[in-house]
């Protein structure tokens, strides 16, 4: 209940895309003016929608690489071999107080945590992951390992990449195609044994975060006059599947 919790130094988003305008107006007894606002959720299109909501209000974006699962109520499994790093910074201005304290909380409680001026390339180098692997091993019911171990997928991957890289260039960020791909296969060795949380979403019958992943490249692309068709083929598959 965020009445009882009442007035937060900093309030961390972790939910799906879809549901960023419901839980963010839900926890409107936990910010005040003061607040700080972090999201760390997956894909891309999220600060901008909170922001929206709380215009007065500090906002961070960031990232996480710590893979881990829901198994029931307050019961989290972390699911990667390898230690998950948390990284964010301010949307606007340098970091404050409360971003350092929050920071510095995190560091101390064994989540390596850092303040990146930089969070924008680690946000886009993460979005690949995300389109890649959480998008086809929803279609495909597989572990990420399964995913990368095979010739017709490592190809769609090689296609869905080149399409975000050449949007976050037009975008001003600095990030390459050998970068992003080494990072894929990076990630993918170290989480595969990790089911993505698109798999468990298709499973359940619930609404996937697609929009905020394979659908915003496509989106933001057309914005900007690319064409991402893997993307777009992707995106349809997966809103295709979790109607069935």
């Amino acid at each position: 209940d965020p009445a009882a919790v009442g007035l937060a130094d900093a309030v961390l988003v972790f939910v799906k895309g879809a549901q960023t305008a419901a839980a963010m107006t839900a926890a409107r007894p936990m910010i005040g003016p003061d607040t700080l606002i972090v999201t760390m959720q997956n894909g891309i299109g999220n600060a901008a929608a909170i922001q929206a909501i709380y215009p007065e209000v500090r906002v961070a974006h960031g990232m996480t690489t710590l893979a881990a699962q829901v198994e029931g109520p307050g019961q989290v499994l972390a699911s990667s071999a390898a230690k998950g790093e948390v990284s964010f910074y301010p949307t606007e201005g340098t970091p404050g107080p409360v971003d350092q304290a929050l920071c510095a909380a995190l560091d101390g409680e064994g989540f390596p945590a850092t303040l990146d001026p930089g969070i924008d390339l680690r946000i886009w180098k993460k979005l690949v992951v995300n389109c890649c692997l959480n998008s086809a091993c929803a279609l495909l019911d597989c572990k990420v390992g399964e995913a990368l171990g095979q010739p017709a997928t490592m190809a769609l991957f090689d296609r869905l990449t080149a399409e975000i890289v050449a949007l976050a260039q037009a975008k001003g960020i600095g990030l390459t195609l050998a970068e992003a791909q080494a990072y894929l296969r990076a990630v993918g060795q170290t989480a595969a044994g990790h089911f993505p949380s698109m798999v468990a979403d298709m499973r359940a019958k619930r609404r996937t975060e697609i929009g905020a992943l394979n659908g915003a490249i496509v989106a933001e692309a057309e914005r900007l006059g690319l064409k991402a068709p893997a993307n777009a083929a992707l995106r349809d598959l997966v809103l295709a599947r979790q109607e069935i």
